[in-house]
Order: C-alpha cells, then sequence, then structure tokens
C-alpha cells in the first residue's frame, strides 16, 4: 500500500536530558487507568491558566493501544497555591464513542472544548489495532454525560483518521484534516486524505479531497492553521514533487484560500528531502505578518528534521528559509510556538544530551540568524521523555508540555507519560 502511514513510523522510533539553566518540573504524572496514560497531544491553556489535554490511553472501555488498555480520556489541571489538582474530564470508550484522541483539545467560541479521536466511531480504517475511522467530539460540561460525538468518520469521501489533526475554528465553523478517504482512486481504496469543514450541527462538507498527484500533497497528519482572512494552511506527509523521495514526494505546504464560489488548494511548498526537510508533520503557525513556521520529521543537513519559515514575498512567491537543522536521531513532530519577542519554542521526540529521549528548545531571532538554545534534555526516568505534542506559553513565559513515555512505571518499562512545566 503507497501510504505506509509515515505517521506509523513515528511510532516505531518512540522505542528507539540533563538540565541547563532553566528551571523544570514534573507537574503531573499518568498512572494510567482512570488517570490516564501516554498523552500523545499537547495542552490547551485558557485565560485563566488551567491546562486542559487528552491521554491516548487509559480512561474507559476496551481499547488497547500500543499495549496500554483504555480508549483514552480528556482531563483538566488547575493551578492551585502553587501547584495543579488533576480532574478527569471525560473517559472514551471506544465504537460508537470515540478512542485514541491524540490531537489537542481546542475552545470554541462558545468556550466549550473540542477534539478529534484518531479511533473509535464507524467504518473500516484499522488504526492501531482499532477499526473505526474516528470522531469528533464536544466535551460534556458535566462529569459523567457522555460527550457529544458531532461527526463519525466514515472512511470514505468523508474522509477518516484525523490522526493528530484537531479543530480548527473560523468563526462558529470548525476545520480539520484527516489522513485517509477523500478520493478513493488516490491509494485506492483508502484515500489519500481530505479537509473537511464541520458545523455546529454536525453537518460535514469536504472542502478538498488530495490526490498525491500533480503537486497534490497527501495524507496529511497534523492540523490546521487559519490566517486573518480565514485562510487555511497545512502540511500533507507525502505528495508534492514526485520526483524525490522515492517516487511518494517529501511533503508540502498548502494553502486552501475561500473565495464566494469556495475553496481552491494552492501549493505554498513542496519539499525536497535534502537540506529542507522531509514529511512537515508537526503542524505550521503563524506570525504577526503572516510568516509561516513549522518543522520537518526528517533529512535536513543533520538528518533529522529542520525548523522552517515560508516568507512571502511582496510579489506573492513563497520563499524557505531553514531556521534549524537537527543531529539524526532528533525528529519532531510538535507544532511550534511563539512569544511576543518572536522566539520559538518547540521539542523533539528524539535526540537531546541525556539519552535521546527528546528535549524542549528555542530558537532566538537574531538580525537575519537564529541562536538555538536547548532548554532541556529528557533522560527517560522519573521526569519523562519522548515529548510528541506541542508547547503552550502562559502569560510569564513558563512552558508546558506532555511526555508520551516514562515516570511513573505503572503502565510498564516504558511509563505513562508527564506533564511538564520548563521555565526559560
Amino acid at each position: 500500500m503507497k501510504n505506509t502511514l509515515r505517521f506509523a513510523l513515528v511510532l516505531v522510533c518512540l522505542f528507539a536530558g540533563s538540565l541547563h539553566a532553566q528551571t523544570f518540573q514534573v507537574i503531573y504524572n499518568f498512572k494510567g487507568g482512570t488517570t490516564g496514560a501516554n498523552p500523545f497531544g499537547g495542552l490547551t491553556m485558557d485565560s485563566a491558566g488551567n491546562l486542559y489535554g487528552v491521554a491516548s490511553a487509559g480512561g474507559g472501555g476496551s481499547c488497547v493501544l500500543i499495549s496500554q488498555p483504555g480508549c483514552g480520556m480528556a482531563y483538566k489541571l488547575t493551578p492551585s497555591n502553587g501547584s495543579w489538582a488533576f480532574s478527569s474530564l471525560y473517559s472514551f470508550v471506544g465504537q460508537p464513542d470515540g478512542a485514541a484522541p491524540l490531537a489537542p483539545l481546542t475552545i470554541g467560541p462558545n468556550g466549550k472544548l473540542y477534539g478529534t479521536t484518531a479511533a473509535g466511531g464507524e467504518g473500516s480504517c484499522t488504526y492501531l489495532g482499532d477499526s473505526d475511522c474516528g470522531t469528533v467530539f464536544e466535551i460534556p460540561e458535566t462529569k459523567g454525560k457522555t460527550d457529544k460525538i458531532l461527526y463519525r468518520f466514515a472512511g470514505s469521501a468523508d474522509g477518516g483518521l484525523p490522526l493528530i489533526s484537531g479543530i480548527t475554528f473560523v468563526g462558529a465553523n470548525m476545520y480539520g484534516a484527516t489522513n485517509r478517504g477523500g478520493d478513493l482512486s488516490c491509494n485506492t481504496p483508502y484515500g489519500c486524505g481530505a479537509v473537511y469543514e464541520l458545523t455546529q450541527a454536525g453537518k460535514e462538507t469536504v472542502i478538498h479531497q488530495f490526490t498525491d498527484l500533480g503537486g497534490d500533497g497527501g495524507f496529511p497528519i497534523s492540523g490546521l492553521v487559519a490566517d486573518k482572512s480565514g485562510d487555511l494552511y497545512g502540511t500533507t506527509a507525502s505528495g508534492g514533487d514526485l520526483g524525490v523521495c522515492n517516487g511518494d514526494g517529501c511533503g508540502t505546504v498548502y494553502e486552501l484560500i475561500h473565495t464566494a464560489s469556495g475553496w481552491s488548494e494552492k501549493i505554498v511548498y513542496s519539499f525536497t528531502g535534502t537540506s529542507d526537510g522531509e514529511n512537515p508533520n508537526g503542524g505550521l503557525i503563524l506570525d504577526a505578518k503572516g510568516n509561516i513556521y513549522g518543522t520537518t520529521w526528517q533529512a535536513g543537513a543533520g538528518g533529522g528534521g529542520t525548523v522552517f519559515e515560508l516568507h512571502k514575498n511582496p510579489n506573492g512567491v513563497w520563499r524557505l528559509y531553514v531556521l534549524y537543522s537537527f543531529e539524526n536521531a532528533g525528529f519532531t513532530v510538535s507544532p511550534l510556538v511563539m512569544d511576543s519577542n518572536g522566539n520559538i519554542f518547540g521539542t523533539t521526540q528524539n535526540g537531546g544530551g541525556a539519552g535521546s529521549f527528546g528535549r524542549v528548545f528555542e530558537l532566538i531571532p537574531n538580525g537575519t540568524n537564529w541562536t538555538y538554545r536547548e532548554l532541556y534534555d529528557f533522560t527517560g526516568m522519573t521526569d519523562g521523555g519522548n515529548p510528541l505534542g506541542g508547547l503552550v506559553l502562559d502569560s510569564a513565559g513558563n512552558l508546558y508540555g506532555t511526555t508520551f513515555y516514562y515516570g511513573s512505571t505503572s503502565c510498564g518499562g516504558s511509563g505513562c507519560g508527564v506533564i511538564f512545566e520548563v521555565t526559560p
């Protein structure tokens, strides 16, 4: 099958730091069961400083994700006198409910929490032992109530497997991407993925089907970001120039432009798998000027992926600049975050100087150059290891994130993962 789900390579490599001048602390240890396990997605912070997230395993149901029982759960961390109080918001139970939530939660314009599950629902997509195609959900406001499933993907023209693509709001409508479905003549009979629009009432409209041909991308893994005009930007793991990366293409950054007659796609950049990187799996962010920033999972000068900027010239042509290249053991699947000074923060799932369990890093603009600073290297012990989700930044400049593995050993040899805080 042409779609080898490059995302699966990430999971394989998961099995494959020392503290600097910054302050690091673990603020929560996952222990499996009702406390959750193995958080893939990053965190979301509200205006009061509360943190929200999902754990891919633990919770309820009979699912098993990478040998860890449970269909996943959603949680909240509330700051309280210098510590954090953990509370479970919802436990997924599988079909017809969701399973394996991998993407971060989104706070909607109505203040409610929305997200996606990579599995559960309906359809026959077959992902990590689950035979369903994923869902879009709303978290119940009252504990003990069932979640509100807004849409169940069927894995056909409507899409399937949203993976780490969460929800992006433009006005009252939701947007996201799926790794499967769409044009089923691409990667027959599974499809190469789609971008969808979803109303609050659960009406889905597919606004783009990827073809993996003619310069188009294929198999999006991460979510979307919207600019001030409501146009959408995203990435695909493969496609683009099919003359590189063994004929599969090295991935693209694409734009979906909204006009009165509908949506049209424009390929912003096609990766070559050389110094620019390959497989832009981690999603995108925009700065105030509309420049795009993201990461690639591999290639680059060091072989372990890149941090890149796409700058739009006055003539409308985008130019890519590589801000940093990671060593061969690096790899990143997480989105970046930027502070008010233009400093960029992110994580890599591997690499670092403490046994290749991942790191937190900062890139500081210095004229036309960028200065790299390693903020924390995970050791794969009580501090956790293999951070896969992105970071969030509070008003004081503190960074918060999750690790997929290590921390508490109650989940087995690789641990259950942690939630951490880093003060740069």
